[in-house]
């Protein structure tokens, strides 16, 4: 719930490395006209991104 309010991220839950990460790319290139390829494997959840 803390991490969440941190990165306005109210549906993704987690603490991982991995999962930080992520989150700080995306609030880097959020307020960017740049396009962004996500990839993975199905049901990972890459349409919360």
């Amino acid at each position: 719930e803390e991490f969440s309010r941190q990165h306005n991220f109210k549906e993704i839950v987690g603490q991982s490395c991995a999962i930080t990460q992520i989150l700080s790319q995306v609030e880097l290139v959020a307020p960017t006209y740049a396009n962004v390829l996500i990839t993975g494997e199905s049901g990972t959840g890459k349409e919360l991104i």
